[in-house]
Order: structure tokens, then sequence, then C-alpha cells
């Protein structure tokens, strides 16, 4: 679970209304018609088709609508929102901008050739065009990347149940699991299409209303004047999509694989696949794609307003620093009825995406894996409805991982690139000769993406210098003994900070006050040292995440990154790289292998995954038949 964040709850109950009743007589009300929709929509299965692709009937406007709706998310809304207030604009990168670019793509060079190979998953595709092996890999890939999706939408619900409702979070989450399990479960692919083209509708209004009341909120009563001093009081960086012109060459290459992981990887997924599956042809396809991005963008501007008028109000170093945004702004500007309707919407939002996050690993497990077991595959529409329940558990199972939504949503995406990214479009545009470029370019893809990531996310920083640069942080004051070449160091104006803090283990020498504030002016030194060290090779929010990780748990991150990789024991990794620039970009002194560990996960996944596909090509003499697209 997200951790960290300030839980204000709001209290509806105002002027004699019983606020919170009626809130949640409504939402029992609004769950119980789409209940009925589902019901409804359930008729119309008949078949494996009806259940996993709507027996390949949607028309213009609920394909359009099930996809806008299972894309605009928690993390578009709440996610985006909480970014644009803690670091401007660019902090949104991969939602909503990157994420309406791949839609819009995906329309333009995806989606038509799809359609036109019936298929029911990503993995039918690489059967058909590479072999099994290929079809096995990809979906042992794609999988795992929905758990952190579905996880994402169930801690969102959860907020809203504990903001409004003072539900414990771990209630939450089992409470929206069964939600979207009982929709999914009902009417498949009909019932989620239906119920989600409703939601969409009915989450745009509550948007509108919410932006709306705020910027007149943010005027003094004058929604001109709100616009007006939200572009007059937001400083021009926080409007780029880019970085400054003296951030290092680290930070601009992870804001490229930002827009990489966000742009490619967005048409590699079977949620959107599916979708495109379930239309009733090739331009309908096409143009639901290309409508849902340019609407995605749209409506994707609301929750950055939000938080940009969040980031003059309550500012980042405030008291306020951890306040979730969007619960904030909706609980101090909207009246109780239209807080009810915001709610309503929000819910809307989470669940419908949800429910698609959960089919869609679910078709993948079902179709291709489980159906090859005879019994299964006899029974194929219980087993498909099984699965259902089967990934919704493992997205309980994330849920409660600790990571942030956009940490969730970032790593579903990365997945997808560094792994579908080469063999799907190569298998669209290209001539492959076999299964062993494909499977190449999926292993190597997630090998080296791993081999980038997981250090980092196991809570060590990997810096652009193993030199002199040591931080140690105390956890526990009353434990440490600082002397004054440790305070000398850690208050100097260097970068490198050398600390010699012991354990005092008598625990016998007090400190006066005087003391004290020296030691924790000194920690708090140290602190920022450590961040900025970790803004060099990181985004500004990984750097924000490492530095709370290890600066609580003490790690002398350095220390450990030099036990891996010491300088004497890597040989050509550990030549010296002077210090240079790309671009205004600056690079600094480093080893070989702190050069290479500035390329971000992403990028690198990326690379590997190219050079996988063209050996293998090159490994295979001669080409073998394709299937005909």
């Amino acid at each position: 679970m997200e951790t960290g964040a300030v839980v204000e709850t709001i209290d509806l109950n105002q002027g004699g209304i019983p606020g919170q009743l009626i809130l949640g007589v409504t939402l029992g009300l609004y769950m119980l018609i789409l209940l009925v929709l589902s019901l409804i929509a359930s008729k119309n299965i008949k078949s494996e088709e009806d259940f996993l692709v709507a027996g390949r009937r949607l028309g213009l406007f609920l394909c359009w609508g099930s996809i806008i709706a299972t894309w605009f998310g928690a993390e578009t809304v709440a996610g985006s929102a909480q970014s644009a207030r803690d670091y401007g604009l660019v902090g949104t990168i991969l939602d909503p901008w990157a994420c309406s670019c791949a839609l819009v793509l995906t329309g333009i060079f995806y989606a038509p050739k799809l359609w036109a190979m019936k298929l029911y998953t990503t993995g039918d595709f690489f059967r058909r065009v590479y072999g099994t092996k290929a079809e096995l890999t990809c979906s042992a890939v794609q999988i795992p990347s929905y758990f952190g999706w579905i996880a994402a939408q169930y801690l969102a619900l959860a907020n809203v149940l504990l903001v409004y409702f003072r539900i414990p979070e771990n209630w939450g989450i089992i409470i929206a699991f069964a939600i979207a399990l009982i929709f999914t479960m009902i009417g498949g692919m009909w019932s989620v299409t239906l119920i989600d083209t409703v939601q969409i509708l009915i989450a745009f209004v509550g948007l509108i209303v919410l932006v709306f009341v705020s910027l007149v909120a943010f005027g003094n009563g004058s929604l001109t004047d709100g616009l007006n001093r939200l572009f007059a009081e937001t400083p021009a960086q926080d409007f780029s999509l880019f970085e400054a012109p003296d951030a290092t060459l680290a930070v601009v290459l992870a804001t490229c694989g930002t827009w990489a992981t966000g742009v490619f990887g967005g048409p590699l997924g079977q949620d959107l696949h599916q979708r495109i599956f379930s239309a009733r042809s090739a331009a309908t396809a096409r143009w639901a794609c290309i409508f849902s991005g340019v609407s995605y963008l749209a409506f994707g501007m609301i929750p950055l307003a939000i938080g940009l008028m969040a980031r003059i109000e309550l500012p980042p170093n405030s008291t306020f620093a951890e306040v979730r945004v969007l619960m904030y702004m909706a609980g101090h500007n909207l009246s109780v009825p239209l807080a009810i309707i915001f709610v309503v919407s929000f819910v809307s939002i989470v669940l419908s995406t949800a429910c698609s996050a959960v089919l869609t690993p679910a078709t993948v497990l079902g179709n291709n894996f489980l159906s090859r077991i005879p019994v299964c595959h006899r029974n194929r529409l219980m087993v498909e409805r099984l699965c259902v329940l089967v990934m919704s558990l493992f997205g309980v199972w994330t849920a409660y991982s600790g990571e942030s939504l956009f940490g969730l949503l970032d790593l579903s995406l990365s997945i997808s690139l560094v792994a579908l990214f080469v063999p799907l479009t190569m298998g669209l545009y290209g001539k492959p000769k076999g299964e062993l470029p494909a499977i190449l370019a999926m292993v190597l893809g997630i090998l080296f993406f791993g081999f980038r990531y997981a250090p980092e996310k196991i809570g060590y920083g990997l810096p652009e210098s193993f030199g002199p640069c040591r931080v140690t942080v105390a956890t526990q004051l009353k434990n440490l003994k600082w002397d004054e070449s440790v305070k000398a160091a850690v208050s100097s104006e260097s970068l490198t900070v050398e600390t010699a803090a012991t354990e005092n283990n008598s625990g016998e020498q007090e400190r006066n006050s005087h003391q004290a504030e020296l030691v924790e002016e000194a920690i708090e030194r140290a602190r920022l040292s450590m961040h900025t060290e970790f803004s060099k090779f990181v985004s500004p929010q990984r750097a924000d995440e490492l530095t709370d990780r290890n600066f609580v748990s003490g790690v002398d991150w350095v220390t450990y990154m030099n036990l891996i990789f010491p300088k004497e024991k890597i040989g050509l990794l550990g030549m010296t790289v002077p210090g240079f620039k790309v671009f205004g970009h600056a690079f600094e002194r480093g080893t070989l292998l702190t050069l290479l560990l500035t390329i971000p996960a992403d990028l690198w996944g990326l690379l590997a995954s190219f050079l996988g596909y063209f050996v293998g090509q090159f490994l295979l003499r001669s080409p073998q038949p394709r299937a005909r697209l």
C-alpha cells in the first residue's frame, strides 16, 4: 500500500444534511444499476468469443467508450494530479501525455493489421507469426505486468472508502476486489464494455464539475480570474514537459525513457488489443483508438489543472507535502451534492478500469495456457471465469506491496515495452524468420531491464560516481555520537560527504539541547546531499523515494554498490571516464560502469530487445512461412 500520505477524512454531514448516508445510498443504487446492466449483457454470452471479444460486434461509440474507460484510470486522475502538484508538468509525462500519444499511434499503425487477424489475445499473434514457444513466452510476460495495474485501481477505490467512510485501507482493498470481481465474472467483455461506456460518461461529468468549481474558488468567485491566476502564478518551468537546461545527462535520459515507456509501451497491451479485436471492422478499431487518444488528453488536462492549482495553494515543501491532492481539493471546494457527484464519478473511473484490468490477464491465462489442458478446453467459459478470480487475487496481493499509483503504472508499461515492442512491431512490418528472434528479443529485454531496475528498486541507488562520495544516515539519534570532524564534513559545501558515525554502545553519554540541534542539522544536510546525488541519475520522483527509503533505513548506499562492483574487480568497466556534456547536459567524472548505468532501465531493455531480435534473425538462415496479416 502507498505509505507516507496524509489521510484526511472528509465529513459530508454538514448543515444538518446526512451527506455520508446519502453518498452511501447513492453508491449502492449506482452499483445496483451497474449490476442490472451486467446481467442484461450476460444474456449475450453464448460462446467464448462473446465472453472474450464481445462477439466482435462493437460499434465506434462502444469501442471508444471501452478503450477510454480502460485507460482513463486512477493513475490518470489521482496520480497525475498528485504529480503535477509535486513536480509540475514534467512529472506527468507518462500520463496523460505519453499515453494519449500511444493511443493515436496504435490507431494509425497497429489497430487495422491486428483486427484483420481475428485474434483473441496478443499471444495468439505470436503463435501465428512466430510459433508456440513465442506465444507462451509472450503470455508469461504479459500476465504479471497487469498485477500492478489492477492493484492501482484497488488502492484508489480503497482510498475513497477511507476518506469518505473511514473504512480502513486494508478492508477497502478487499471491497474493491469483490465489486470488480462480480461485475467482470458476470458478463465478460460484453458486461465490461457496457458498464465502461456508462461509467466514463459519468466520470467526465464529475471531473468537469470539480475543475469548474475549483477554478471559481481559486479565482475568489470568478472562473476567468481563476484561470488568469493559474497561468500568472505558475512558473514557466512548471509548464514545461522537458527537464531544466542544467539537468544532468542521466536525468535527461530518464525523461526520454519515460516518454518511450508511455508512447511505445502503450500499444502493446492485451487490454487495448482485446478492444481492437472486439470492434466490428478495421476502420472502427482505428478510429476508436484515435478518438480515445484525443479525448484522453483533453480530459487528462483536468487533473493537471487541479494539481497545478494545488501546487500554488498547497506547495510541496509545506505542511501539506504529503496530502492526497485530488481528495483534498474535492473535499474543500465542493458542496455536499457536488461532492457526491464527484465521488460517484471517481468510483466510475476506477471501477471501469479495474474490471478491464482484471479481464485482460484472465483472458491470456485461460486462452493461451489453460486451454491446452483437455478438461479446461472442454469447459473454456467456466475456466475463463475462474481465471478472473485468480487474477483478481494477484491484484490484491500486489496492492499490499507499498508501491505508488504511478509506480505501478510505470512498471506495467515498462515490462510491455522492453519485451514486446520489438517482436510485435517487426512481426507486423518485418519478415521474421522463426521463433528465435522473438524469444531472444523478449528474454534479453526483460533481463537487461531487470539488471538496471532491480538494484535501484531494492533500495540502493546507482550513483554517477563510485568515488569518495559516502553518506551514512543515522536512524537513532540517541545511539549516535558525532565528533567535530563529522559535523564539519557534513556542513561543508562539497557534495562529497564523509561521515564517521559510530554507535554509542554504553548509552551513558547524553547530549545537551545544543548538541542535539547540531546533530539534527548535520543529518538534514546529509539527507540533502544524498538527494542531490540521487537526482543526478534518476527522475525527481525516484530521487525522493530513494532518499526517503535510504535515509530511514540508514543504508550506506555507495558503500554497498562499491562492494558489488569494486573498481579493482570489474576490469575494463572500472576505467575512469572524464566528464562530458551532450547538448549541454553533463555527465560528471566516473567509471565506465557508472556511465552505462546512466542509461535508464527502460532504454536498456529496449536496446537489448532490438539486439536480441536481430541476432536471432542472423542466426536463422532461411525464412519460414508466416501468416498473412
